[in-house]
C-alpha cells in the first residue's frame, strides 16, 4: 500500500449523560441510559456489546446523526471546541461532511455509481470534487483496476474496500465504524481490519468503532462495553 496520506490530528470526543429512549405505542423503552465517555485525539476506541444492546444508536449520537433526548457530545482540538447538539442539523451535516468519515456494516454504496463515483461522493458534498484524490484512495485499497466497476460487479470484500476508500477520501479527523466486518467472511474480514487500522494510523484520525467481536476490540487503545443501556470501561466491564 502506497502511503502518501497527509497526517492530520484527530479530534477529542467527549459524551456526557447521553440518554435515548424509543416510544412504542404508549410505552417508552430506554435504550441509552446516562452514557459518559472520552476518546482522546488520535485514539482508537471500540464499543462492544451484544446485538440489540444499543451500540448503533450510541454511535449515531456520537456521530452527529441522532440527537439524544438529553446529554451532550463535544468535539475539540487545541483550537476548537463544539457541543455539537447546540447547533442545527445544517451545521451538523456540514460537520459530518468536512470532519467525519463513516464505515457501515452493509457498505451503503450507491448501486448506480461506479467505485470511483462512490469515493468521489463525500468529496463532492464537501465541495472538493477531485478524481485524482478518489483514484489515489482506491489505489491505497488495491482497487485501481476496478474503479469503473459498479457495486454489483464487486465481491463483498471489494465493496468494503470501496467503502473504506470513501470513508477516508475527505481526510476525516474522526472516523466512525459500525460493525465494519459484520457482512464479511472471516478471512476477508481480517484483511479489512488490517487495512482499516493501517489507513487510520497513516491518517492520524480518531477511530470509534462498535462491534460484537472481542478480538477486534482488543486491537483498539480503549474499550467500552455497553450493557443494558449503560457503558463501562474495559477495566470495569
Amino acid at each position: 500500500m502506497t502511503n502518501n496520506t497527509k497526517k492530520l490530528s484527530g479530534l477529542t470526543l467527549t459524551a456526557k449523560g447521553l440518554v435515548r429512549s424509543l416510544s412504542l405505542s404508549s410505552q417508552t423503552v430506554p435504550i441509552i441510559q446516562g452514557v459518559d465517555l472520552q476518546i482522546g485525539a488520535g485514539e482508537t476506541c471500540a464499543i462492544i456489546g451484544a446485538s440489540g444492546s444499543g451500540k448503533t444508536t450510541l454511535l449515531g449520537m456520537l456521530a452527529a446523526m441522532d440527537e439524544p433526548d438529553s446529554g451532550s457530545v463535544e468535539i475539540a482540538d487545541d483550537n476548537i471546541h463544539y457541543s455539537i447538539y447546540q447547533h442545527d442539523e445544517d451545521w451538523r451535516a456540514w460537520l459530518r461532511g468536512h470532519a467525519m468519515g463513516f464505515v457501515f456494516q452493509d457498505f451503503q454504496l450507491v448501486d448506480d455509481m461506479t467505485a470511483l463515483e462512490n469515493v468521489l461522493l463525500p468529496l463532492e458534498l464537501a465541495g472538493q470534487r477531485c478524481s485524482k484524490t478518489a483514484k489515489s484512495w482506491l489505489a491505497k485499497v488495491g482497487l485501481t483496476e476496478r474503479i469503473r466497476h459498479y457495486p454489483r460487479q464487486l465481491s463483498g470484500g471489494e465493496q468494503q474496500r470501496v467503502a473504506l476508500a470513501r470513508a477516508f477520501a475527505n481526510q476525516p479527523r474522526i472516523l466512525f465504524a459500525d460493525e465494519p466486518t459484520g457482512s464479511l467472511d472471516e478471512t476477508t474480514g481480517q484483511a479489512m481490519i488490517k487495512l482499516l487500522f493501517e489507513l487510520n494510523a497513516a491518517s492520524g484520525s480518531t477511530l470509534v468503532m462498535v462491534t460484537h467481536d472481542p478480538a477486534l476490540a482488543q486491537r483498539c487503545d480503549k474499550i467500552y462495553r455497553l450493557r443494558q443501556g449503560r457503558l463501562a470501561s474495559s477495566s470495569e466491564a
